[in-house]
Formats: structure tokens, C-alpha cells, sequence
């Protein structure tokens, strides 16, 4: 098929040992229209010598290097660097089906589509490849049914597809080092005028160790708090309707920030305080909003933070 140049931007951070499967499914592509921006961030290992590699073997390929300074800063040079009407992101430890972009072309054409959301598999050590189907609606969507997807079931910027004239002026926050995906999804769709949504598993997310998201806590991470406050404080200005699923997501990751603070003693006082000075501000209207599991936890939380994060940690050294 012929069609519109994409530009697909692969940041890579010391994943020599999963690169290569991810450069492999982006070159097989039946669909050729393509230019691949490999921006390694400072690699230690073989990772930047890979993307060198393939950047001499396919000229689609391009490879830059710059200073450790995380995925953010890699993303947005990628951005600058685009000359694609499509931009789409690929972290370089997951990979494509070779299908994906002659599908997703053909799926949209002549539609006047300004963004694309697809669902994905999870890939696990063992092999085992799990599918993820859980947006409630495909196909033609709204704005409001877009960010419904991404508040609830699909919080990243990888399986979408952005048309490059909403994202020209949107970039990736470099202070924020979780949630920062989502922030930027969340800015891209909402500029969308109009968006499509496919059931189609495309994506496949590699569960890794080398993965930004697993490895510990520390102050890096903990940045999420500021992410989430930002998506909350969004949703109350633009999507009110989102308002109370934004607060739990919120006040979920302050928690969960908590217990990983009291398992690792990784105790940072300042963020301590403010986990527990935010959850008691928004105590009266969460506890509105919240049902199931989540209401009893978020209650034990409030009553006795301390012991519930002593006795979660507990739960989870058994249970793993």
C-alpha cells in the first residue's frame, strides 16, 4: 500500500538484550512508507550500537545519541526530528505485529482521522502472551469516549497513532518521569477532531525488568504524584464527566507511593507529607466516588496509613 510517510520514534535505554526483536518488527512492516528515529539515551550497554547498525543496513533508519537524560527528552528530539503526517511511538523493549501500519492505514483511509488508538498484548518472560481488550468502545469516538480509554484502560503513548499537526506544539513533560505518556496522550487526543479506535491487537508490551516502570522506587518515579494531579486538575477544566475516575487514579497512586516508600524505607519525608496532606484534602469526595475493593482500601488507608502499608507489604513478601 501506499500512503503517508510515518514516523515512528524508538527511544532505547541499555535494552541490548530486547532491541533488536523490536527494530526486526518495524523493518518487516509490510507497510514501507516509513522513517525509524532511534534516539538512545546514553546507553552503557550495546543498545546505541545496534541502532547504529541498523541505521547503516536501512536507510529508513536514523540513529542519534544523546547524554543520559530520559525517555522524555529522547521522545521530543524524536518529535523534532519527525517528518512524518503520522507519528507513532514504540518503546524499544516491545514490538510491533508486522501488520500494524498497513492495517491501521487502510483502516482510517479517507476518513479524515487526526488519531488512532489500538489495543495491545502483554508479553511475559515465560512466553506467554496475554491480549488486552478492555476500551469500552471502538471505532468512530468522541473526544470524551477517547479520554474515557486512556484515563481507564489505556494510560500510555505507544499503540496510538498521532497525526503530526496536533502534536507540532505538544511535548513530552521533562520533569515528570512517570505519567509523562499519559499527559502527553491525554494533550494530543483532546487537540483530535476527529479519532478512531480499533480492537485490533497490534502492540506487543514486553514485561522486562529493564522496563522505566519496574526497578524500584525513587525520586524519579515519584514524580507520578505530579502527573496524576496534573490529569486530575485537566479533568476537572475539560472533562468533568472524568472528574471522579481522575481523583481515584490520583489518590490510588499516592497510596500505592506510600507502601513502596514503607517497603523500601525509602522514606522521603517531603513526599510523605504530601501524600498524606493531598489524601486527607480529597478524603471526603473520594470516599463519594470510590466502590468495591478500592473503598475499603482507600478507608483502611485513612484510618491508619502506617499499619495498612506495614500490613500490605506483608500481604505481597507472602503472596510473591
Amino acid at each position: 500500500m501506499e500512503g503517508p510517510l510515518i514516523s515512528v520514534i524508538v527511544p532505547g535505554y541499555n535494552i541490548e538484550c530486547y532491541v533488536e526483536k523490536c527494530l526486526q518488527s518495524i523493518q518487516k512492516q509490510v507497510y514501507k512508507n516509513i522513517e525509524v528515529l532511534l534516539i538512545d539515551d546514553g546507553s552503557i550497554d550495546c543498545t546505541g550500537q545496534i541502532f547504529d547498525k541498523y541505521a547503516k543496513m536501512d536507510s529508513r533508519f536514523k540513529a542519534v545519541h544523546q547524554k543520559n537524560q530520559g525517555v522524555s527528552v529522547a521522545r521530543n528530539l524524536g518529535l523534532e526530528m519527525a517528518n512524518g503526517e503520522w507519528i507513532c511511538f514504540v518503546d524499544g523493549d516491545d514490538y510491533l505485529d508486522t501488520n500494524t501500519f498497513e492495517n491501521i492505514m487502510l483502516e482510517i483511509a479517507n476518513q479524515d482521522i487526526d488519531a488512532v488508538m489500538f489495543e495491545y498484548c502483554v508479553a511475559y518472560p515465560n512466553g506467554e502472551i496475554q491480549r488486552h481488550n478492555l476500551q469500552q468502545t471502538y471505532g468512530i469516538l468522541t473526544n470524551e469516549e477517547a479520554m474515557n480509554n486512556i484515563f481507564n484502560y489505556a494510560p500510555f503513548c505507544w499503540a496510538k497513532f498521532f497525526r503530526k499537526k496536533i502534536v507540532n506544539n505538544v511535548k513530552f513533560k521533562q520533569n515528570i518521569y512517570r505519567g509523562e505518556d499519559t499527559i502527553f496522550a491525554v494533550e494530543a487526543f483532546h487537540r483530535a477532531e476527529k479519532i478512531y479506535s480499533t480492537e485490533k491487537n497490534y502492540y506487543y508490551y514486553v514485561q522486562s525488568e529493564g522496563s522505566a516502570v519496574r526497578g524500584g522506587l525513587n525520586n524519579r518515579q515519584l514524580t507520578g504524584i505530579d502527573a496524576f494531579e496534573w490529569l486530575h486538575d485537566f479533568s476537572i477544566k475539560y472533562y468533568p464527566e472524568l472528574k471522579a475516575q481522575a481523583l481515584i487514579n490520583y489518590i490510588n497512586i499516592m497510596i500505592e507511593f506510600y507502601i513502596e516508600m514503607e517497603a523500601e524505607k525509602n522514606i522521603n519525608i517531603n513526599i510523605k507529607n504530601k501524600i498524606l496532606q493531598q489524601t486527607k484534602k480529597y478524603k471526603t469526595e473520594v470516599m463519594q466516588v470510590v466502590s468495591g475493593k478500592q473503598k475499603i482500601k482507600f478507608k483502611m488507608f485513612y484510618i491508619w496509613p502506617f499499619f495498612f502499608g506495614k500490613c500490605i507489604n506483608v500481604f505481597r513478601k507472602k503472596r510473591y
